[in-house]
């Protein structure tokens, strides 16, 4: 008598969920050690950045002011924050990608919803923060030209 190997149960493949997990896992790590540990980049201080906005602005509303172009703008070159900045949201949408497919190919659930969650969470972390980040620049921006007017107040 033989044995009909169809009655057996066969393990779920997880190819696509488990890549997904390692690759959230990955793309959350490199968010949160730029985030952390960064900027690696070299960067100019608070001063130096916010004189540099104040000579730009005063060079651009002279050269308007005299009736030259404008100069055309240049490209932003790329630093290791910059490509550790794509670096995760790629790993995260690839990851989201592949626990999305897991589903859909019927994968082992916990582990293609575990790999969704660790993609998204990954970009979602990486957008959120540099908003943030954006946000209290500005309101110190905001500050910091509000102190100045009570300085310069000649009134």
């Amino acid at each position: 008598m033989t044995t009909d190997t169809t009655d057996i149960p066969q393990p779920a493949r997880t190819r696509m969920g488990i890549a997904g997990f390692v690759l959230g896992g990955l793309a959350l790590l490199v968010v949160v050690i730029s985030f952390v540990g960064g900027p690696f980049a070299p960067q100019n201080t608070v001063g130096v950045t916010l004189g540099d906005i104040a000579a730009e602005a005063g060079k651009a509303t002279l050269r308007n002011w005299l009736g030259m172009e404008q100069p055309g703008p240049e490209p932003v070159p790329w630093t290791i924050d910059r490509t550790l900045w794509l670096v995760g949201v790629v790993l995260g949408v690839i990851a989201a990608l592949c626990g999305a497919a897991a589903l859909l190919l019927r994968e082992r659930r916990d582990i293609a919803l575990w790999a969704l969650g660790l993609g998204v969470s990954a970009v979602a972390l990486q957008f959120i923060a540099s908003a943030l980040m954006l946000i209290v620049g500005a309101m110190i921006l905001c500050a910091l030209i509000y102190s100045f007017g009570d300085f310069l107040n000649f009134g």
